[in-house]
């Protein structure tokens, strides 16, 4: 609690309306140390994971699997979410935003939102980042078989949990859910759109439809190209992005820059979702504050005009985390970017 409260202070302070408190762990669920393929010694869950903790940002890092056995991994992986205490982690979420910095509830100062890794990153705790191939195999192999098999009884499981979870958090009025759930990569989609659609999508929409049952806005994270490149039509074209909207999100982030046209998105699709952030992070690493600010008007003009002279479901934002290397000054100076657009722009008051 005490790490995910200290995480939400540097925010506050740059002035952010939302963050994801992405550093509350689920209760319990330390397995201690234990050691790794590689010979060296990491944290631990009893989900099977392992992690890395960075001490410049203090960020957990997920190093892969702990054991080689993958039935019993994914065995492992679902007896955790039976039995994971819903109640005591939204407990732990409550005293964290109810948490005091600068004399004020953090939840007073920000709309402190939950991310939770989703349904397709399931493959990183069960298969490990050295071993994409087996989630591949396994995936296709479950597909031909009608989703039918213990990877997609995993899922089911993860995705009861996770709603629940909605519910919970919802009583103590958390207005906003963050689902992690990285799909695509800069060429596209990691699934053929269909597959996506049978094997995750479904149990996305289910925890979306769940989110909107308790007055909860759902936002989806996944870095990555939406468009499908080099198809015959349009319709081919956007397959992969339309059913990630046909799940019935209300955002998408964070929209890559170098990924995606974001005012081609804003133009086709503002009427369905919420787009977020798509301002180069690397540009808060390396950049001054001139080409922040400069960089800053470009994307904010591009979604203006492309969404027909209107800024209605677009919020900005870096279009990755704040990772280690971003200035606080050039965040800093994208906020007021911002702010300075929408007063003078859109005669608006102060966004920030």
């Amino acid at each position: 609690m005490w790490l995910a409260a200290i995480s939400a202070q540097l925010p506050i302070k740059l002035g952010y309306d939302l963050f994801g408190l992405v550093s509350i762990q689920w209760p319990d669920s330390s397995a201690g140390i234990q050691q790794a393929p590689d010979g060296n010694y990491y944290l631990a869950t009893k989900e099977g994971i392992l992690e890395d903790i960075r001490a410049n940002d203090l960020e957990l890092i997920q190093k892969g699997i702990i054991e080689d056995d993958l039935e019993n991994k994914i065995q492992r992986s679902k007896e955790f979410f039976e039995t994971a205490q819903v109640e005591r982690y939204v407990d732990i979420i409550n005293h964290t935003r109810n948490t005091r910095f600068r004399g004020k509830k953090i939840k007073d100062q920000l709309l402190a939102t939950i991310l939770l890794n989703g349904i397709f990153e399931v493959w990183l705790s069960v298969f490990g980042n050295h071993n994409m191939q087996g989630f591949y195999r396994r995936v296709f192999q479950e597909h031909r078989n009608g989703c039918q098999g213990s990877y997609t009884e995993l899922l089911k499981t993860k995705t009861k949990t996770l709603c629940n979870f909605i519910k919970q958090i919802a009583e103590i009025e958390v207005k906003v859910f963050i689902l992690g759930d990285d799909c695509a990569t800069l060429h596209g989609s990691m699934l053929p759109p269909k597959i996506y659609r049978d094997f995750i999508a479904i149990h996305i929409k289910k925890i979306v439809d769940e989110a909107h049952r308790n007055d909860v806005k759902f936002l989806l994270h996944t870095d990555g190209k939406f468009k499908i490149e080099n198809q015959e039509d349009y319709e081919h074209s956007w397959e992969f992005l339309k059913i990630i909207l046909d799940t019935g999100i209300d955002a998408l982030h964070p929209i890559e820059m170098w990924a995606n046209d974001i005012e081609e998105l804003k133009r086709e699709f503002g009427d369905r979702v919420c787009l977020c952030n798509g301002i180069n992070t690397i540009e808060l690493q390396t950049g001054s504050r001139r080409s922040v600010a400069q960089l800053t008007y470009n994307i904010l003009n591009k979604v203006y005009r492309g969404g027909g002279n209107r800024l209605n479901g677009y919020i900005a934002g870096s279009d990755n985390t704040l990772m280690a290397g971003c200035q606080p000054s050039l965040a800093k100076q994208m906020l007021y970017t911002v702010d300075d657009f929408g007063r003078k722009i859109l005669g608006l008051g102060n966004l920030f």
